[in-house]
């Protein structure tokens, strides 16, 4: 079986995939899409009516992102500020980890800071039950970072 460890529906968010369990490190759109399709073949229910299934059973998230451009110089800075732990225990975090960027746990959400494999930019995204507190998240991780 797949274990599923995130699924965000949200209009218009260039963040938007499914992360599965060995399969790949990132957010993958199109099969999240893919999966998505079959899903309503197989139960016939509408977008909607899963979504709305899906949110009274877990609760609903609000996932939201940030791309900051970066100059080669940032790159480098940046790289060693993302693997510090010590910079981000001040930030009243329950957990942090350092892999490949830095992920923080809060009691109400998560914020991961990375850099894009693919652009010279950081992604910082935040998911929280608050949009208000996701939007938070990522304001204090941004003020964090010295870029």
């Amino acid at each position: 079986t797949t274990e599923i460890y995130t699924l965000s529906l949200h209009d218009a968010l260039p963040i938007c995939g499914l992360t599965v369990k060995g399969y790949l490190k990132g957010k993958d759109s199109v099969f999240a899409a893919a999966l998505l399709v079959e899903m309503v073949a197989y139960t016939g229910k509408t977008i909607k009516e899963l979504v709305d299934e899906i949110q009274a059973k877990y609760g609903k998230l609000y996932t939201t992102g940030v791309d900051i451009p970066l100059t080669s110089s940032q790159k480098t800075t940046l790289e060693d500020q993302l693997s510090d732990s010590s910079r981000w225990q001040l930030l009243e975090a329950r957990k942090v980890t350092t892999v490949d960027g830095v992920k923080i746990w809060f009691d109400e959400g998560w914020c991961l800071a990375r850099l894009s494999g693919t652009e010279p930019l950081v992604r910082i995204t935040a998911e929280s039950e608050k949009k208000e507190k996701a939007e938070d998240y990522i304001q204090l991780v941004k003020n964090q970072l010295e870029c």
